[in-house]
């Protein structure tokens, strides 16, 4: 036998494409040739492989090796095809029957010893797998990121576990099995009955939670805006089944390990992250920060910080829900449908809106700070509100503040509102989805029309200003929208750094 097939999984943005390892001993010098676009990580392979073989005491043929890794003009990288290729350099050299080859996908990266070694991406590789009819070997290691699929996955920790198990000499253990024995550790979320006052901002997170609506929150330095955001989890209504697998693939892809697949992504990348770090893209056409995002929240903590031109970045993903990150030959659509929250001072150095401090920036210096966030990115921000620092007697009389079990009963009954009525978030509705369910009174029309008149609301902030109206009055379990909720959602509306000019 001088050739053989066996199948695996590459690696193009979110899917896993089919590769076909095929491996043919032919004339010539000894060597090993790898074919079919592979980057420096897979030409590796070939010192891998042969360590691993030697290690699991198998012969590694003294022969003219050929590997090709088809289809030839998908990009191939990572560590994910070494176990395919040593399979296939055994099947070849009659040491692993091909039958038992045949209907199985073989995933995994060996170490030097024949080890299995995790694998970037593996979540979505089986999924596809699975789809097509077959069964999966992939390592132990990753077993925990595909214990919810159901479908025949079995998990090997060395390359000696694997060709016994092809040679039908040992059952591997299911994934959901070997999974049992992991213990997910609890991540630590913050509650809101730690965070005394700033009602205004409190109840801007919880519209913001309700309705996943963008927002902005302003003040000086040390008045809670950073944990006012950061306790959002806690309130948010947990992933539906769907969302959760979408954030799990999205893991899965960015080799991220996820302890909670029920609490919804935060992330909070630093003011000196580049363009390509937030969105995506970079030399390996990367998952962004705004991707691992997905179905959850986004923090841009020191708003003011930011680059302009990597935050206009952010305009078009707001808006589709996906980014689409493109080179001259390559293209890859990720999804990002998150949900913008932002903190900033109110002015270059900090002490505007601290009573007691002397503001030193001059009218010069707050023109470029406000400029640092353009007119097209703030009109995609549905709130915006201002939060004053509290004294210590302020903080004495404050008392108990209500805690996040309180408010996200509050936000899922809300959610659910939304969800029954339209199918979908408010923060998602178009105006022809919004016209016929937002209920919206003929005096909150009239107040709503007087006011975004005279603040010079944009066509897409008035239906942003809209939407925000009917989930407060969700929130209210109001079926119409009237007056009150139409002067909230105004309120929030306004440009906070223009009041305070």
């Amino acid at each position: 036998m001088n050739l053989s097939v066996v199948q695996t999984r590459g690696r193009d943005g979110m899917e896993a494409p089919a590769v076909k390892v095929e491996v043919f001993f032919g004339m010539g010098l000894p060597g090993l040739s790898l074919v079919g676009m592979p980057d420096a990580s897979v030409r590796e392979a070939r010192e891998r492989v042969k360590a691993a073989l030697l290690s699991s005491q198998f012969d590694f043929p003294n022969r003219k090796i050929i590997i090709n890794l088809s289809p030839a003009e998908l990009p191939k990288e990572g560590g994910g095809f070494d176990l395919a290729i040593a399979l296939g350099i055994l099947a070849a050299n009659a040491d692993v029957p091909l039958q038992a080859l045949r209907q199985t996908e073989f995933i995994g990266e060996l170490a030097l010893t024949g080890g299995l070694a995790s694998v970037r991406g593996v979540l979505p590789a089986v999924i596809a797998a699975l789809r097509d009819g077959h069964k999966v070997v992939i390592p132990a290691a990753d077993a925990q990121v595909v214990a919810g699929i159901s479908g025949e996955v079995r998990c090997a920790r060395t390359l000696s576990e694997v060709v016994a198990y092809a040679r039908g000499r040992l059952t591997l253990p299911l994934a959901s099995e070997v999974a049992k024995d992991g213990v997910a550790e609890e991540p630590f979320v913050g509650d809101y009955s730690e965070v005394c006052g700033q009602a205004d901002a409190r109840n801007l997170v919880q519209i913001a939670a309700a309705g996943q609506h963008h927002g902005v929150i302003y003040g000086p330095p040390g008045c809670g805006k950073t944990m006012l955001v950061e306790r959002m989890p806690s309130i948010m209504p947990p992933l539906t089944a769907q969302e959760s697998m979408e954030v799990q693939i999205i893991a899965s892809v960015a080799n991220q390990v996820l302890h909670d697949t029920t609490l919804r992504p935060f992330r909070s990348p630093h003011h000196s992250s580049s363009a390509a770090a937030l969105v995506g893209g970079g030399l390996n056409m990367g998952i962004g920060e705004i991707t691992l995002a997905h179905n959850g929240i986004l923090f841009l903590d020191e708003l003011s910080q930011w680059s302009r031109t990597v935050l206009d970045h952010l305009r078009q993903p707001m808006q589709s829900g996906e980014v689409n990150v493109a080179r001259v030959k390559r293209s890859i659509i990720y999804p990002a449908r998150f949900q913008l929250m932002a903190a900033s001072n109110l002015c270059p150095c900090g002490a505007k809106g601290v009573p007691g401090l002397l503001c030193r920036c001059n009218e010069n210096m707050m023109g470029l700070f406000r400029r640092k966030l353009s007119a097209a990115l703030m009109d995609r921000v549905d709130l915006q509100a201002i939060v004053r620092p509290l004294n210590l007697q302020e903080l004495k009389e404050s008392g108990s503040a209500e805690s996040s079990a309180s408010i996200r009963a509050r936000v899922q009954h809300a959610r659910k509102k939304q969800l029954d009525r339209a199918g979908k978030v408010n923060s998602l509705l178009n105006e022809r989805e919004y016209r016929t369910t937002a209920k919206l009174s003929a005096k909150g029309r009239a107040f709503f029309q007087e006011h975004a008149s005279a603040l010079n609301f944009s066509a897409r902030g008035g239906i942003r200003a809209l939407r925000v109206a009917r989930t407060i009055a969700d929130l209210e379990d109001s079926e119409t929208v009237e007056v009150p909720h139409v002067h909230q959602a105004v309120h929030y509306r306004k440009n906070a750094l223009a009041q305070m000019s």
